[in-house]
């Protein structure tokens, strides 16, 4: 399976998926920390955090429906995926969208977000737009190791940015095929602007949504580069398959696959939150 295969049920469709359905035919899964479950959860879930989800795959009954759920579904759709791509499912996959925010009926804050590829359809165009994300999430990632420098948890944004510009210098060895340029990649990516990420989000927008976090930031902020790490590993994919040519295609799946990776360093940061919190 693949996270294509992975179907976002809102709260709604998700309580009507209950009433329709019989206990055995499906389970619920909590991937949120065993503080955050103990404080609320939908009835029924089992509570398996995604940073130890890999080593529980096999309790998971791959006969079954499987809901994945988190705060505000960036870590289950996460979830999702590593699940899709295990040997072990065969029913379907859902992640619900909202996480346990919108079970409650509470309102996530809106986010507003840009149509990155309205402008053009060639395959140049989007090799070079795929850049401008990457320097946008560069960008982003050092604004958070900048502001938060003093933090124990840190590193892992100098990391992911320095990941950013390696994807970003990946991606112009073939984007230079399609549009040439006597650019060295150096000159290139300085001229960048990097004002929006790979999750159409503005840059600054983002930047003033982390400002206003409330709570566990580690936790916080981690989540939200899940979100920003799973929606470039979904535009990589995207391009690998729009792609016609094979070279190009593993190239950008690698990345895709890098993506991954990076996800699963944040989900090992996650597990570290609640001591970095102890440690105050």
């Amino acid at each position: 399976m693949y996270d294509s295969d992975i179907i976002n049920i809102s709260a709604r469709e998700f309580k009507n998926f209950i009433a329709q359905h019989k206990e055995q035919e499906y389970v619920i899964v909590d991937v949120r920390q065993p503080e955050e479950y103990s404080e609320n959860h939908i009835p029924g879930a089992r509570l398996i955090p995604l940073p130890v989800l890999h080593d529980h795959f096999k309790a998971l009954p791959n006969d079954r429906d499987v809901v994945f759920y988190c705060r505000t579904g960036n870590r289950s759709a996460v979830a999702g995926t590593f699940w899709a791509e295990s040997e072990y499912p065969r029913r379907a996959i859902y992640n619900l969208t909202g996480g346990i925010t919108a079970w409650t009926g509470k309102t996530l804050t809106s986010v507003p977000r840009l149509d990155i590829f309205a402008k053009s359809t060639q395959f140049a165009d989007m090799l070079y737009q795929a850049m401008e994300l990457e320097k946008g999430a560069e960008n982003f990632y050092r604004h958070l190791q900048n502001h938060h420098s003093a933090q124990p948890w840190v590193d892992v944004f100098n990391t992911l940015a320095l990941a950013e510009t390696g994807h970003a210098k990946l991606i112009f060895k073939y984007w230079r095929q399609e549009a040439p340029t006597n650019q060295t990649f150096a000159d290139f990516y300085a001229g960048l602007k990097g004002d929006i990420l790979e999750s159409g989000e503005s840059l600054q927008s983002m930047i003033d949504r982390v400002a206003d976090m409330q709570g566990d930031l580690c936790l916080n902020l981690m989540d939200v580069a899940l979100n920003v790490e799973y929606a470039a590993y979904d535009l990589h994919r995207s391009i690998a398959d729009l792609s016609n040519d094979d070279d190009t295609r593993d190239a950008f799946i690698s990345i895709a696959q890098a993506e991954k990776n990076h996800m699963r360093t944040i989900a090992r940061t996650i597990a570290q939150c609640a001591d970095y919190q102890t440690e105050k």
